[in-house]
């Protein structure tokens, strides 16, 4: 006879007991990073409306599937870090039945914040770092904290606070990730030539730079590779989307997906998805978009397949042309490229620099564009054209070109 499965009281308990026994490596020990500024900061029964409100998104994101959802923006260069974290969240949530959890907090004056779980609460700050911000074609993506007063009557202040505070809280926890990783990665890992353990000097605490609002920055491209590495070890799955655009009408005429999945030890192996695989898997995809002419397009496929078994490279290729750190509000702020001491890194950088068509002022082959968090029935759903929209639009902001 099998047992009675746990309610959700007894789930949420046990969720939070994870959180003091596991190993360091695995993320529960580590939910619950924006719980105190949620409650340092709700003092009005419309703050706590928010607060649900936003929880109650959260789930419906869960539910559907829709984990672009929590693609924050914090004004940062993290996004391969901020991908890697939400799957890591979204996998502690999958054993646990969120209709139940949604019609629990059905009343939020009942509930305190203190109820709820860290993993949630993290991931309804990424939530609402996401719900803020719009694309603009010129400058890209742009936040606006008063976008939440359209949910609840919260105050400007308020907002403007509460996504100052989660914006600076998670560029300092992301940017603190990428070390972390490191020390779980085999050090002798190769990626593009080069031992993980060299890349990942530059991620280091003395290579870390900090503005005037308490942000801090990695590096985008030495950041990168950590983050490569952790995704190939740990094994996740990775969507490859390229839009491609038609040069003269400035219109997608295609939308390319590839699946793949790092071997857990030096690579990423292409994968087939199957009828039974779990559509709730949570994927990170690296979205980019290449202009070219419709008579060409069949050819710029076929190059880019050629990459598929170094894609890495292809990453690193792109990175070597888009900015180590953002343009910021900070006159005293260090914009410089790190220059890597080692000679076989300098030479791999060299080598990477000469690929063609992997710029925002050149995507005759590829420009990456941004990496978010998705589930496995989004790309599915892409790929299959079911819906082609199921992913976000790539973007070449007018400014970078």
């Amino acid at each position: 006879m099998s047992a009675t499965p746990p309610s959700t009281k007894e789930l949420f308990t046990l969720l939070q007991k994870k959180s003091k026994d596991k190993c360091k490596f695995s993320l529960s020990c580590e939910e619950g990073h924006t719980k105190h500024i949620w409650q340092s900061l709700i003092k009005t029964e419309a703050h706590l409306k928010l607060f649900y409100e936003l929880m109650k998104r959260t789930l419906d994101s869960l539910i559907e599937k829709r984990y672009s959802d929590f693609d924050a923006q914090t004004t940062t260069n993290c996004c391969h870090g901020i991908a890697i974290f939400v799957r890591r969240l979204i996998l502690e949530t999958m054993e646990l039945d969120l209709e139940e959890i949604k019609a629990y907090f059905q009343n939020p004056l009942d509930n305190s914040i203190e109820s709820v779980p860290g993993v949630f609460v993290d991931l309804i700050s990424l939530y609402t770092l996401t719900f803020i911000t719009e694309v603009a074609p010129s400058r890209g993506r742009i936040c606006y904290p008063k976008k939440l007063k359209k949910l609840t009557p919260s105050g400007t202040d308020f907002c403007q606070h509460l996504v100052k505070k989660l914006q600076v809280n998670f560029s300092i926890l992301i940017t603190k990730k990428y070390s972390e990783f490191l020390k779980n990665i085999e050090q002798e890992m190769e990626i593009c030539g080069a031992p993980i353990k060299m890349w990942g000097k530059y991620v280091g605490r003395q290579f870390l730079r900090e503005d005037n609002r308490g942000k801090i920055y990695a590096s985008s491209l030495f950041s990168m590779q950590v983050a490569i590495a952790q995704i190939i070890q740990s094994k996740s799955k990775i969507a490859f989307v390229n839009d491609v655009i038609n040069d003269k009408e400035n219109k997608r005429v295609n939308r390319e997906v590839y699946l793949l999945q790092g071997n857990g030890v030096d690579k990423f192996i292409s994968l087939d998805v199957n009828e039974n695989a779990d559509i709730k898997e949570p994927v990170i995809v690296f979205s980019g978009c290449s202009n070219t002419d419709r008579e060409n397009s069949n050819n710029n496929s076929l190059s880019l397949k050629s990459w598929m078994l170094d894609f890495p490279s292809l990453v690193l290729a792109g990175e070597t042309h888009y900015p180590q750190f953002p343009k910021v509000k900070d006159s005293d702020f260090d914009f410089s490229p790190i220059l890597p001491e080692e000679p076989i890194l300098q030479t791999i950088l060299e080598r990477h620099r000469k690929v063609e068509g992997v710029s925002a002022k050149n995507p005759s082959l590829l420009c990456f564009t941004h990496i978010f968090p998705a589930s496995l029935k989004q790309v599915l759903d892409v790929l299959r054209e079911i819906n082609i929209q199921a992913l976000p639009d790539t973007l070449i902001p007018s400014i970078l070109r």
